[in-house]
């Protein structure tokens, strides 16, 4: 139809009515729209943690552990040995925990296919064997029957008939909250979704115990339990976790009047609520409505909209792109309670293929109890953070996902938690046996970090240039003017203006302030 001839005054021109999704008006802007991210938004990576040792010096054994949640860990083991002393076992220590863990680790590493396979001590009979056999149990001084006694008993907490998944929560809360402990992330996070893989007693793709079931046709190994998870957008390191639950345990959880996606976003990062992080997403999560409640929150976004579509302009651009040439563009505005929105390979992909392509724990442990699987997944988890961690603060000699479990591995075998050392028939190298980690001791408890945009006289700068334009105190008594993001809850009194400035451990410029302050503060 000619529109330029004849045209009858109450017919619009094509697309204008698309501009108007649900009563929401949008706005094309000829000229572009320039998005600046303010200066204060910019920061690195902060790890919460001192060390007894300088950064050339730490082992993957070390950064495991400040990644583990190691205090939760003796409340398992006591779970577990209940468990061993109904079977009229042996209790466990922590030493033969943790050794244990080191055996999963080897197995997801391994070339056998066969679990068993693994503690064979002599060459096969008629056939015979290439390769040396492994023997485990000579090597490592756990027999395979004690191997699976652990497994069958391994435990993480107490069933609670009013939560089905009470067997497994007690590991994702505690590990949530030690990322929490230990890393302030930087001016990005990325939000997506990791699946634990599952294949049932049946050996079908059926729930058959595990309290709910998705399945993603799109995902190479998209059937078993969905997460929905935060990463840190600059080294990758998960920071929070979050399984999906089904329809009516999702619909009592916080902000559950919201899109789904929306509730989703706004739990995993609440943590992050007030300090300006801009929140990266896919078309999960993203919607007008995200970007809207975000910035209720205190938070920016950044997502891709392709489903949740009410009140974006899905229709026009689809129209409008059409004819376009490569190279062109169209930008659209609005503002819907006082945001304004803008329309026009994420790390937690990167970290999905280190877990399950290279590492795999899931598929080496060969579990069909639905607890222990997703337990693999979260050990897989804490691996990798591990590994990305010492490779971001170690980069003249970062290792690849095979040599960090490798060396961590051994660092398992060999490790002297309670005083024990490797019982073996046989040595692995001549070499004396490492001495106990240097366990990381973490400040956070007695002299926790805050984002400075928390304070009522800094949220105005939430979104500006200007950010919280103050300097470390640590830093400045050094002779240095660094921009400082964080605050000391404990030594500083708000109500009186005292704000006691400081800048986390920065490993970019090798700085240790918060330590520094944990150990001189008063």
């Amino acid at each position: 139809m000619d529109y330029s001839e004849g045209r009858q005054g109450d017919l619009e021109e094509p697309g204008l009515s698309q501009l108007r999704p649900h009563g929401t008006e949008w706005l094309v802007e000829t000229e572009g729209i320039q998005i600046d991210y303010y200066d204060g938004a910019k920061r690195n990576l902060d790890f919460i943690w001192t060390f007894d040792n300088p950064v050339e010096q730490r082992s993957p054994l070390e950064y495991f552990c400040a990644m583990f949640p190691m205090v939760e860990a003796a409340f398992w083991i006591e779970k577990t040995n209940a468990g061993l002393a109904e079977m009229k076992r042996k209790p466990l220590s922590k030493f033969e925990y943790f050794r244990f863990w080191e055996l999963i680790l080897a197995i997801s590493i391994g070339s056998e296919k066969n679990r068993r396979n693994y503690w064979m001590e002599e060459l096969d009979g008629e056939g015979g064997r290439i390769f040396q056999p492994p023997a485990f149990g000579t090597l490592f001084g756990m027999g395979i029957r004690r191997f699976e006694d652990i497994l069958q008993c391994l435990s993480f907490g107490d069933e609670d008939c009013n939560d089905p998944w009470s067997p497994i929560r007690p590991f994702m809360d505690a590990l949530n909250n030690r990322r929490q402990q230990v890393i302030n992330p930087s001016h990005m996070i990325v939000e997506d979704e990791l699946m634990s893989s599952w294949i049932s007693r049946k050996q079908d793709r059926t729930a058959d115990g595990i309290p709910h079931l998705t399945n993603i046709i799109q995902k190479p190994k998209g059937v078993g339990a969905e997460i929905k998870c935060v990463a840190d957008s600059l080294v990758g390191i998960m920071l929070r976790i979050e399984i999906c639950e089904g329809k009516e345990a999702e619909s009592k959880k916080k902000w559950s009047h919201l899109p789904a996606g929306t509730a989703q976003t706004l739990r995993l990062c609440e943590p992050w609520h007030e300090t300006g992080q801009i929140i990266v997403a896919d078309s999960a999560f993203s919607s007008v409505t995200t970007a809207i409640e975000l910035k209720k929150c205190g938070l920016l976004f950044t997502g891709v909209v392709k489903t949740a579509s009410r009140e974006f302009p899905k229709e026009y651009l689809n129209d409008a792109c059409k004819y376009r040439h490569k190279g062109d563009h169209i930008s659209l505005t609005t503002i819907i309670d006082n945001c304004n929105l803008t329309c026009a390979s994420s790390k937690i992909d990167v970290h999905n293929h280190l877990r399950q392509g290279l590492l795999n724990i899931e598929d080496a442990w060969g579990t069909q109890t639905w607890w222990h699987r997703l337990a693999a997944t979260f050990v897989g988890i804490t691996v990798i953070d591990a590994m990305l961690a010492y490779n971001y603060e170690r980069r003249v000699d970062a290792k690849s996902v095979e040599d960090f479990a490798n060396d961590l591995a051994l660092s398992l075998i060999c490790n002297k938690f309670d005083g024990y050392e490797l019982v073996s028939r046989r040595r692995l190298s001549d070499e004396p046996i490492a001495a106990e980690p240097s366990i990381p001791v973490v400040p956070f408890e007695a002299h926790p970090l805050k984002c400075l945009l928390t304070l009522p006289k800094y949220k105005k700068n939430i979104g500006s240039k200007e950010g919280a334009p103050r300097k470390c105190y640590v830093c400045a008594a050094q002779g240095k003017r660094h921009n400082a993001h964080y605050f000391c809850v404990t030594c500083s009194d708000v109500s009186q203006g005292s704000i006691v400035v400081i800048c986390g451990h920065n490993s970019l410029r090798g700085t240790s302030c918060h330590a520094y302050h944990c150990q001189n503060a008063k």
